[in-house]
């Protein structure tokens, strides 16, 4: 029997154990769209603090210094007339920016009054991409016969602007009693992290606990109080960092309330960048050849090794009759 001369050939990468470009890409998308959408988190960037305008005249003209964000948000909340369904009553308000050249218009994303009559109402406006500046100005007009306007605001980064916020709102059952109020509507598809901003306000004087999400685990509510102003009570504020399942907000009043509302306007965070995967070792400078005798288990090439792996034979005689 003659002999069979085999020869075993490594080929060895650099850096990486050598497997076939077309299984490393198949890797790689399997693992891109079996991974979780990662998502920022939604930041307060600038915010008011509190109310930055109680005032009673009608033109809404209030100056809000911003460094930066991707969203601003501005809660206003007032008192209608006798005999008016306090809606409608500012369906858009403007930022103006660089000494008052430039105008961007914001967004109502959700308002809501109570149906009694001489009740207050609620809106929640936004505006994606705003310029920054440190002397900007909320500006509007309420119609004829508002009696008060009470503004706060805030920007934020970290918001997905392509997607519209997520909106609720809620008066109480009986218009004339009634200690809490909850939006009427479920909310569907609040995300995980998302950013609830909130407004509610009451006819008469009392105090209250807060805002509520109907599910715990979320961030620490901010809640902006101030009772007295006109006869009624009043808060605004927001929840962050809202936990998986939560679909509604509510806010209970002490005392006697009555002529409640609520307004809830949740946004979305932006999914996060993640960097790109590199293939290596996958052009042809980045890897070496070298030759071993058959049966040999290791095959090194500076500081990559390889176990028993790519092992290509190739037979240099064969007896064609064994």
């Amino acid at each position: 029997m003659k002999a069979i001369l085999v020869r075993l050939t490594n080929k060895v990468f650099q850096t990486t154990l050598p497997a076939p470009r077309s299984l490393c890409l198949a890797l790689l998308a399997l693992l891109v769209i079996g991974a979780p959408r990662a998502q920022a988190a939604i930041a307060v960037v600038d915010s008011s603090g509190g109310f930055i305008s109680t005032n009673t005249t009608l033109p809404i003209s209030q100056v809000f210094p911003t460094t930066g964000g991707n969203v601003l948000v501005v809660n206003l909340s007032y008192r209608g007339p006798n005999n008016f369904y306090p809606t409608g009553a500012v369906s858009a308000l403007t930022w103006i920016t660089s000494g008052g050249t430039v105008t961007q218009t914001m967004t109502r994303a959700v308002e809501k009054g109570n149906t009694a009559a001489n009740a207050p109402g609620s809106s929640i406006y936004y505006l994606w991409n705003p310029l920054p500046d440190a002397g900007g100005t909320i500006s509007g007009s309420l119609p004829t016969g508002y009696v008060r306007q009470m503004i706060s605001a805030y920007t934020l980064s970290g918001v997905d602007t392509n997607i519209a916020p997520i909106i609720g709102s809620g008066d109480a059952t009986n218009v004339n009693t009634g200690t809490s109020v909850t939006c009427s509507n479920n909310l569907v598809g609040v995300p995980l992290g998302g950013f609830a901003s909130l407004s509610s306000a009451m006819v008469g004087t009392t105090t209250t606990a807060g805002f509520t999400a109907n599910a715990g685990g979320s961030g620490t509510a901010v809640n902006w109080f101030i009772n007295g102003v006109s006869g009624d009570t009043w808060n605004q504020g927001y929840i962050p960092s809202l936990a998986a399942g939560i679909s509604n907000f509510s806010i209970a009043y002490s005392g006697t309330a009555n002529r409640l509302h609520i307004v809830a306007a949740v946004f979305t965070p932006a999914a996060s960048t993640s960097p790109t995967p590199t293939l290596i070792g996958q052009n042809a400078t980045d890897r070496t050849t070298t030759t071993a005798t058959l049966g040999a288990i290791v095959v090194t090439n500076g500081t990559s090794t390889i176990t028993n792996y790519g092992i290509v034979y190739a037979a240099t005689a064969v007896n064609t009759n064994p």
